[in-house]
């Protein structure tokens, strides 16, 4: 319950932070924080490496707490400066350039807060994460409201985030994983090229799913300007929370997967596995009707000083849709490496990835910000078919060894 509570609020509060952009900065500085939140979160991807599903499904110790931790050190010093790079070769303008580089700096407090969070997880203690989660949340929407109303800048709103975040991971975060698992930090970074090769498929299938969220936006903003992004942005946003529903029900159960698998019970497997796709399902249906019925009620509300941006609210259901998808592909990304068939998980992003360059921008010409949802839906929907292509196997293969033997 402190998990999903607190998830939910730091979601919710993310969430906040953009529709606060619209509302006190506009459109534009909407659309330059879309941007700087979509860009930073490819870079994201490499600080953390794809690693939290492997860390909590490691119940053997195959790797201690000391080398996930300096090896998220490496990986987080590694994607600021991919995101540096990234910044200078695009030649954004300074102020777009500074907004990615100091977002992707706070992106980096969630990124070491991951590996902690992982830690006491394997612990059961993920109440702690969510008070962390609370903690954070209150602290960083408090900040950057405040600083941005007074100051009128984004970049120091941005700077208001990092300090917040990196207090209380400094005072909380850090401190309960030390006393809970009894972790000893040492700044040894042997044999952390084991740990970061053995789960260099996963960063790259989290790299492709960020990027085939990313290239249509991208797309999105070079045919229709940073302001029609930010009209997207706003919208989307509420779709994040489909997103946070999903993960309380799948990101506590990975290390139960992992335990039949190790088990080999793949009836235990099968039985779980089903359960949470049926409660996702549940979660998903729920989801679209109420933005169905509900949806430009709830708009209209939320953008009741910003009445321009309603002119989108057609976008939100394909969006919670988008959603939905993310949902179900992190699930069972989740499930497939507890089971350890990476090769399985890379070829589906490799084939998704290479449908979102082929469609993408055809489909942002011709359907506009929804051109965004379309493609991502289709993409979604191919990883979807090859992931749980890949489990039913395990599953059958396993069901056949148990009547073998």
């Amino acid at each position: 319950m402190w998990y999903s509570v607190g998830s939910t609020i730091y979601m919710a509060g993310m969430w906040v932070i953009t529709i606060l952009v619209m509302i006190i900065s506009g459109p534009d500085d909407s659309g330059i924080f879309s941007l700087a939140m979509s860009s930073t979160t490819v870079f994201s991807t490499i600080s953390l490496w794809g690693m939290r599903n492997y860390q909590i499904s490691d119940l053997s110790g195959k790797y201690p707490d000391n080398s996930y931790i300096m090896s998220r050190l490496f990986t987080c010093i590694v994607s600021i400066a991919a995101c540096g790079v990234f910044v200078v070769i695009n030649g954004f303008t300074s102020e777009l350039s500074w907004c990615i580089l100091l977002y992707m700096i706070f992106k980096i407090s969630e990124a070491i807060a991951d590996v902690y969070n992982g830690i006491v997880q394997k612990h059961w203690r993920m109440d702690i994460i969510g008070k962390s989660y609370i903690a954070r949340a209150v602290l960083t929407v408090a900040a950057f409201s405040l600083t941005l109303k007074f100051t009128g800048s984004l970049m120091l709103a941005i700077v208001s985030m990092i300090v917040s975040s990196y207090a209380v991971i400094l005072s909380y975060d850090i401190v309960q994983a030390v006393r809970i698992a009894h972790v000893r930090i040492k700044f040894d970074f042997h044999g952390i090229d084991k740990l970061l090769i053995q789960c260099a498929p996963l960063i790259v299938c989290a790299f492709l799913y960020t990027f085939n969220a990313l290239l249509p936006r991208l797309f999105l903003k070079n045919a229709y300007g940073e302001a029609v992004l930010g009209y997207y942005a706003a919208i989307a946003a509420p779709a994040l929370i489909i997103q946070l529903l999903a993960s309380f029900i799948y990101a506590p159960l990975i290390p139960l997967f992992s335990k039949s698998h190790t088990d080999k019970d793949t009836h235990a497997f099968s039985r779980l596995l089903v359960k949470t796709l049926l409660a996702l399902l549940g979660i998903s249906a729920v989801s679209v009707i109420g933005g169905y019925v509900l949806g430009d009620w709830g708009l209209s509300i939320l953008f009741s000083t910003r009445k321009d941006a309603l002119d989108y609210a057609y976008l939100l259901v394909p969006t919670i849709i988008t959603a939905i998808g993310i949902a179900y592909i992190w699930l069972l990304n989740g499930v497939i490496t507890a089971i350890r068939q990476i090769k399985a998980l890379f070829f589906s992003a490799i084939v998704g990835s290479v449908v979102c360059i082929a469609i993408s921008g055809y489909l942002v010409d011709t359907y506009g910000a929804n051109g965004v949802n379309i493609s991502m839906i289709i993409v979604q929907l191919v990883q979807i078919i090859l992931m749980l292509f890949f489990v039913v196997r395990y599953i059958r293969k396993g069901h056949m060894d148990t009547i073998n033997n």
